[in-house]
């Protein structure tokens, strides 16, 4: 047995249960159709490397700038007028100086892929 929350996003599955009578739910993601396609249009990946992704958010501050992910967290470079820390949430000191490494290797990607998604 399944129940929707309002917004659709999470789902309560009937799985069995311990003793007579009782029974367990656990939640499970469910994302709408056509999610991964809005969040690829909304935080475009531009590449990989290194365990990073380096992508930007659609819906952000004009001025040029990149995020990056990884397994420990998240954080966010300028990149003019020269390339620089913005936000850190939990990446590590020398993860940071990896990913400012590949941003400053693939600045001329970076800054194209800004230019043809932005329209600048």
């Amino acid at each position: 047995m399944a129940g929707e929350s309002p917004q659709g996003h999470r789902t309560l599955i009937k799985y069995g249960g311990q003793k007579k009578g009782q029974a367990t739910f656990r939640a499970a993601s469910v994302e709408p159709l056509g999610t991964e396609h809005r969040r690829t249009l909304l935080s475009p990946t531009i590449f990989r490397a290194g365990g990073f992704r380096f992508y930007f958010f659609s819906r952000e501050e004009t001025r040029m700038h990149v995020h990056v992910y990884c397994e420990r967290g998240e954080a966010k470079f300028w990149l003019e007028p020269t390339i620089e820390l913005a936000q850190n949430s939990g990446v590590a000191a020398r993860q940071i100086r990896i990913a400012n490494t590949l941003i400053e290797e693939h600045y001329d990607e970076i800054r194209n892929a800004w230019q043809k998604h932005f329209g600048c």
